[in-house]
């Protein structure tokens, strides 16, 4: 796994994870107790994060010779990190506890979701992945959206998000800031 670090992405970042800190405390104090565990829960998580200043590129450098946008020239304070190939994934988000899983070739971000027990606030309808790469990926869960098999990368994270309803008045894009936050992160071993 590769991070390249922009110093210039760092403001914008430490913005977005206050952000998303700031509506877990309005969400945790919502009334309800189990809600309020799991949105402390997920601050701790949140809190722990470094800001990384990651910024996407595209794994195929052949693709960033074709597509400079996403071949970025070196600036100051640019960093690069490579990581060890993970063996995990995690499920993360609207889940009794979050799940740490051995990586499968193949195996569907929906069938990493069965492994890990969804709370009452989760969607019941979508699922969040983030590659790896970065990339941040939607996928419908329920019956009537549901998508076609879509594997994880090893490192990947999958969110489980919170339904509508729960986080309607607090901020209806928390699941979209949550996953583009997750996305800063290097992938774990």
């Amino acid at each position: 796994a590769t991070l390249f670090a922009r110093q210039g992405a760092r403001l914008a970042q430490v913005r977005l994870k206050a952000g998303v800190l700031h509506d877990l405390q309005t969400l945790s104090e919502g009334g309800d107790d189990a809600l309020r565990q799991l949105s402390e829960r997920l601050a701790r998580w949140i809190e722990d994060m470094p800001v990384t200043g990651r910024v996407p590129l595209l794994a195929d450098p052949r693709l960033m010779q074709l597509q400079p946008r996403w071949n970025p020239p070196i600036q100051a304070g640019d960093s690069v990190r490579l990581f060890q190939r993970p063996a995990t994934i995690q499920v993360v988000g609207a889940v009794a506890e979050h799940c740490t899983l051995p990586h499968q070739p193949l195996r569907s971000a929906l069938e990493y979701v069965k492994d890990c027990a969804a709370t009452a606030f989760a969607d019941a309808d979508t699922v969040l992945v983030i590659q790896v790469d970065g990339t941040v990926q939607t996928l419908g869960a329920a019956a009537w959206n549901r998508a076609d098999p879509q594997p994880v990368s090893p490192g990947g994270v999958v969110l489980v998000p919170f339904a509508t309803k729960y986080i309607r008045s607090v901020d209806a894009e928390f699941n979209a800031d949550l996953a583009a936050l997750i996305a800063t992160q290097a992938a774990t071993p």
